[in-house]
């Protein structure tokens, strides 16, 4: 799913993670160039406790500082 320069920022990234937690077929996700940063990047650590599908994330482009990469490490 290639979602690349969507300005999704906070609101969009956490209707995203609530969509995709339960979802079963998905493998691939790009989000790059989103303006997402440590806060967006916390929303999706809760998508990755729950899905076990996606194999393959783009994050590039992004905002994410120390705190959100430390935070979505942690959840992978």
């Amino acid at each position: 799913l290639n979602l690349s320069r969507n300005k999704i920022k906070e609101m969009g990234t956490k209707t995203l993670s609530e969509s995709l937690k339960s979802n079963s077929t998905l493998t691939k996700l790009d989000l790059s160039e989103n303006k997402i940063g440590d806060t967006e990047a916390a929303s999706l650590c809760e998508l990755f406790k729950k899905n076990t599908t996606l194999t393959e994330l783009n994050l590039s482009g992004n905002r994410i500082g120390d705190t959100g990469a430390t935070s979505l490490s942690e959840s992978l």
